[in-house]
């Protein structure tokens, strides 16, 4: 069981995208949306776990690939971002053989464990400090370099046709960018 949460602090595409990507990335992961504003929409949303707990058929993935609970009512940030929901978390973190917390983005790092922060890699971009995942843009943009370093993982520019499957909410097929967000299971986030 690993549980990452990302944080895109300036872009809500890639705040959306992140933790599709990284979700996409493993055989079998749960995508819990805490106020990022994630695409579709969910039989049971994280706004009713928190109110009457998980079931049992919540605790078990139903087959391989990537499940996406939304955050629930209201508008895309629903309920999810303003409610304490780590009891919610705790038993389907244990349940799942790899949950993804797509946290809202804004200046204040979120207070949960394994945060990766996700930022683009363009002049005036949000300055992050240690380890994160820098996506690349157009060749261009490279002046910034805010992807070189220990702990960063830097990201290919992505293909459209990658993204939009992402946001169709279909599995993306084998890519250099695809391949890049795996390593992020394999390192350290704080």
């Amino acid at each position: 069981m690993a549980v990452l949460a990302t944080w895109a602090p300036e872009d809500a595409v890639l705040g959306a995208v992140a933790p599709l990507a990284l979700a996409a990335a493993r055989p079998t992961c749960l995508v819990i949306d805490l106020g990022a504003g994630l695409p579709g929409s969910s039989e049971v949303t994280v706004a009713d776990l928190a109110a009457f707990g998980p079931r049992r058929t919540d605790l078990t993935p139903p087959r391989r690939g990537v499940a996406i609970l939304t955050a629930g009512a209201g508008d895309a940030a629903g309920d999810a971002a303003d409610v304490d929901v780590r009891h919610v978390i705790e038993p389907l973190a244990a349940a799942w053989p790899d949950v993804v917390l797509a946290c809202r983005g804004g200046p204040e790092r979120p207070d949960h464990p394994g945060v990766v922060p996700v930022v683009l890699d363009r002049p005036g971009a949000a300055t992050v400090r240690g380890p994160r995942v820098v996506q690349t843009l157009r060749r261009r943009f490279r002046r910034n370099r805010m992807g070189s370093g220990p702990g960063v993982v830097e990201l290919p520019p992505a293909a459209r046709g990658v993204i939009d499957e992402l946001l169709a909410g279909r599995l993306p097929g084998p890519s250099r960018w695809m391949r890049t967000w795996r390593t992020v299971w394999g390192m350290r986030w704080v």
